[in-house]
């Protein structure tokens, strides 16, 4: 056996020993000095709504009986059960437990429709064991009201798990946070509210564990709706300036840890929903909160979706290491942080106890959790909402074209409603170019457009699809899987679920201006590769070895930035043939008589989340059918019949639908990435291309 003494060699015993050892070497100092104190924080983040296992979330339901062969990510009742392990484990090793989040706990499934009455993802962690949360950019999806309504259903539930927030700022003049404002407790010590600026939790064996809640400012600006709430502003400052964000937060965030401090933690955690950069880990906003904000000991990073086992950061004023680790997303990993605190107070790391625990389908999840599912699913199916029919039967009859109605006595019924059949996986994860995903997606727009009038291009934003498609056992598509690819948004109008699709008319220097987005501004680093467009109708070629777009010089020289050629379907239902060339650098610019302003302008159909985003910087947008009238892109927002709002799921399962009706009831090889029909529409070269 190792010499307890020795260390050095002590991060390499095996993660159950560390306390014993500890303890061991706590004795090396003589018989009178105090054992150490060890914690392990178990933690997730960006979980997303995803109850259930992904691909499809059909093979997690009814739950699992036995074990799989680990192709199913995820799920929060087979979480549970490797918390309790761990928990076990770590008692057994006198070692106490804290269980944390970096937030963005909703937002991304079907079980975030019900997220203002019964608040599923709150109620659920707390059924978890959760101590800590904070908040995230898509908390505020739906508005701060509706976050303050999503904790109060959560405590009215069995109690909401309590949140951290140490740079949030409520506005002093706009009542439009007041009711967020009032759960929140500055302080640090009312634990009658549910959201603080500090917290401290006191373990078992006496460690005082004070957390700070970050949200990044790069996140930040992904929360359109979070207003007139805003995180780390400096006065009159602009938060899309993310430098100065970024130093207000560490002004912020080093007040809320040295009151921590004050107030006797022995262990300092920011939970940050700011993110890391796995290409350069010093471009990460979290590696910048280790750096500056002094005192900190551990840092759970959340917000870019990355599995990044624990490393250490050295604080280059204290001269302490740092701990950073993040837990990928949706559930698919357990974060363990193993430490002890000396009775001097020295934190130490066991990074050998300190990693990533896959959470899958060779895990038998817990059944216990089954109840709680089923009322949820009830509940979404069977609540009247609008015009006499709930959620899932107002959506799904529109998609079917006849009434669809619940079934109470089938949980499930509506939930998992069969769209198609596919036969491949449908991949919408890879970054910086046209993934199946994003085809399909842009393809479904394009489609859905035309019953509105002429429309010569619909486009798709990586930052949009959220989900892969996978086949699974049985190639069902079901409902909860096509909504899970496009859940995001809230309709600035009515307020209703979901981004809408969008019709407009820009001129050809805008069309190729967003392009140039795509191939430019994207690439500049992995949180802006959300930006990456993949249009329909549309055949684009640029080239990374170019200077990026530059809008400050002459925006219409044909040789300022990385688009080289821009091509367009005649035929808006064969849009990957009979290419015209509007667009060639080589050759001068423009082309076939088509001019950059005025003239000829192109309608192009896309969600509402874009279109917002042209209009911010400054593309006007025009009436589709006559290209003459100004409109918001709220005026261009497509509407049903009976006024609804056409929404990019429903979109998307309808044009699933209809391609899989013509194709034998399966979804066609074109979207088949191993196939070699698959489009091509992004057509990339120079060093920064990645393979389709």
């Amino acid at each position: 056996m190792p010499d307890p003494c020795d260390t050095a060699g002590m991060v390499k015993l095996a993660w159950a020993n560390v306390v014993v050892v500890a303890v061991a070497v706590a004795g090396c100092n003589g018989p009178t000095t105090p054992a150490a104190r060890s914690l392990i924080l178990l933690h997730t983040n960006d979980e997303h709504s995803h109850v259930f296992g992904a691909g499809p979330e059909l093979d997690d339901y009814p739950t699992p009986t036995v074990g799989g062969d680990g192709t199913l990510k995820g799920g929060a009742a087979r979480r549970s059960v490797i918390f309790t392990a761990e928990r076990a484990a770590a008692k057994t090793a006198l070692a106490d437990t804290l269980t944390v989040s970096a937030g963005d706990n909703a937002m991304g499934t079907l079980m975030q429709v019900p997220f203002t009455t019964d608040a599923p993802d709150y109620v659920l962690m707390k059924k978890l064991g959760y101590d800590v949360t904070t908040l995230g950019n898509h908390e505020f999806d739906f508005g701060p009201a509706a976050l303050a309504l999503a904790f109060q259903a959560a405590a009215g539930k069995g109690g909401a798990v309590p949140a951290v927030a140490s740079n949030i700022q409520f506005s002093a003049t706009d009542a439009g946070d007041d009711t967020l404002a009032a759960l929140f407790d500055e302080s640090g010590t009312d634990d009658s509210k549910l959201i603080h600026r500090t917290l401290i939790r006191t373990t078992p064996n006496g460690l005082k564990v004070g957390f700070v809640g970050n949200l990044g400012a790069v996140a930040a600006t992904y929360a359109p709706l979070k207003g007139p709430v805003t995180f780390s502003l400096p006065t009159g400052g602009d938060e899309n300036n993310i430098d100065t964000v970024k130093a207000q937060a560490w002004v912020d965030l080093q007040k809320a840890v040295d009151k921590l401090r004050a107030d006797k933690a022995d262990v300092v955690v920011i939970l940050s929903h700011g993110g890391v950069n796995t290409a350069d880990v010093t471009k990460g906003e979290d590696y910048d909160l280790a750096v500056h904000v002094n005192n900190v000991d551990v840092i759970v990073s959340g917000h870019t979706h990355t599995a990044f086992p624990a490393m250490t950061v050295t604080n280059p004023t204290t001269m302490k290491p740092v701990l950073i680790q993040q837990a990928g997303s949706f559930g698919q990993y357990v974060g363990r942080i193993s430490l002890s605190v000396d009775s001097k107070g020295k934190v130490a790391f066991d990074m050998a106890g300190s990693k990533l625990l896959s959470v899958d389908s060779t895990t038998v999840p817990s059944v216990d959790f089954n109840p709680a599912i089923d009322d949820i699913i009830s509940h979404l199916e069977g609540t009247k909402v609008t015009a006499g029919k709930s959620f899932l039967e107002q959506t799904l009859s529109s998609i079917f074209g006849t009434p669809i109605t619940d079934d109470a006595s089938k949980p499930g019924d509506l939930y998992f409603k069969k769209i198609a059949q596919t036969g491949f996986n449908i991949d919408g994860s890879k970054a910086f170019t046209e993934t199946p995903m994003l085809v399909l997606t842009a393809d479904a727009e394009f489609a859905a457009a035309q019953a509105f009038g002429k429309t010569d291009v619909a486009v798709m934003a990586a930052g949009v699809i959220r989900a892969n498609l996978d086949k699974g056992k049985t190639g069902v598509v079901s409902f909860a899987d096509v909504f899970r690819i496009l859940p995001l948004g809230r309709s600035p109008v009515d307020g209703s679920i979901g981004y809408p699709l969008c019709r407009f008319a820009i001129y050809p220097i805008y069309l190729k201006a967003a392009l140039e987005l795509a191939a430019g501004f994207a690439y500049l680093n992995e949180d802006n590769s959300t930006n990456y467009l993949v249009p329909s109708g549309l055949r684009v070629e640029y080239d990374t070895s170019r200077a990026i777009f530059d809008q400050n010089t002459d925006p219409i020289n044909p040789d300022n930035g990385r688009v080289r050629k821009i091509e367009i379907a005649a035929d808006p239902t064969k849009p990957d043939e009979g290419f015209t060339t509007i667009f060639d650098a080589s050759a001068g610019g423009w082309q076939n008589g088509v001019t950059p302003l005025g003239g000829k302008y192109y309608v192009v159909a896309t969600s509402y989340y874009i279109a917002s985003f042209a209009k911010a910087k400054g593309i006007t947008l025009f009436d589709p059918d006559t290209g003459v009238i100004a409109r918001t892109p709220e005026e261009s927002i497509l509407k049903h019949p009976d006024g609804t709002e056409v929404k990019e799921w429903e979109v998307l399962a309808t044009y699933m639908q209809a391609q899989a009706a013509l194709n034998g009831g399966t979804l066609p090889t074109r979207y088949d990435r191993n196939v070699g029909t698959f489009p091509r529409r992004m057509i990339c070269s120079g060093p920064l291309c990645v393979t389709p």
